[in-house]
C-alpha cells in the first residue's frame, strides 16, 4: 500500500541528482531507472544533466590548467 503512494510522489532533488550521477557513471539500477521514468519529468533530468556536464568540464579545465601551471614551475 505504501508503494502505491510512493508512485504518485514526485522525485526529490536528491533522488534526481543521484540518478544523474549514476547515469553519468553508467551504474543506474533497474529499480531506480523504472522509478525515474514513471515519476520524473524529462525536463528536470535534462537540466541536471546539462548542469552536471558543465561543472564536469569546468573541473577538467581547472585540473588541466593546474597541472600545466605546476609543470612550468
Amino acid at each position: 500500500m505504501d508503494d502505491d503512494r510512493d508512485d504518485d510522489k514526485p522525485l526529490t532533488f536528491r533522488q534526481m541528482l543521484h540518478s544523474v550521477l549514476a547515469a553519468a557513471l553508467g551504474v543506474q539500477s533497474g529499480k531506480n531507472r523504472t522509478r525515474d521514468f514513471s515519476q520524473g519529468k524529462p525536463s528536470h533530468f535534462i537540466l541536471l544533466g546539462v548542469g552536471f556536464t558543465f561543472l564536469f568540464v569546468l573541473v577538467l579545465v581547472g585540473v588541466v590548467k593546474l597541472i600545466l601551471h605546476l609543470a612550468q614551475a
